[in-house]
């Protein structure tokens, strides 16, 4: 299960981790919004922040159900709830892609994200979220230094030493 700030590598890598490892890969983000019920469509309708966050934890008790081995891409807002975690853990190892606000920054892109709208807003938000972040993960992977193939394979080094 990867956890992590909007723009740290989330579906990138799971895609990658679900081709090598041969698994199922699920992105809750991709799936709300083919689902028409991603926060975008939420506030655009009037629903708020509250009506998109239960609508994700009800689609993270599914995912964390299902009795086949998979990639979960979650989205970045997923460990504001602790029962999300609760779910997540069951089955699953939460791998924090801990990538500095200066990557996310160069990374970004403000479409389709209606809570980070400028570069300050991602200061704010690793701010509230990062230590939720630390203290639910199994494994942290610094993204600092590290492209593409370097967190990749920490992910992968971690794995096969059945870190948890």
């Amino acid at each position: 299960v990867l956890i992590g700030m909007p723009y740290s590598g989330k579906t990138t890598i799971g895609k990658i981790l679900s081709n090598d490892l041969k698994k199922a890969f699920f992105d809750t983000d991709i799936i709300l919004k083919s689902e028409n019920n991603d926060l975008v469509s939420c506030l655009n309708s009037g629903k708020d922040v509250a009506y998109f966050r239960v609508k994700e934890s009800l689609l993270v008790k599914e995912l964390s159900s299902t009795k086949f081995s998979s990639i979960i891409s979650t989205g970045g807002g997923v460990i504001l709830n602790v029962e999300n975690i609760n779910y997540l853990k069951q089955n699953g190892i939460i791998i924090y892609l801990d990538a500095t606000t200066s990557t996310l920054k160069n990374r970004c892109n403000f479409e389709d994200r209606p809570l980070i709208k400028s570069i300050n807003d991602i200061d704010k938000v690793y701010n509230e979220r990062k230590t939720l972040y630390e203290k639910y993960a199994d494994i942290i992977v610094d993204e600092e230094d590290k492209d593409l193939e370097g967190s990749l394979q920490i992910v992968l080094d971690a794995l096969k030493r059945g870190e948890k």
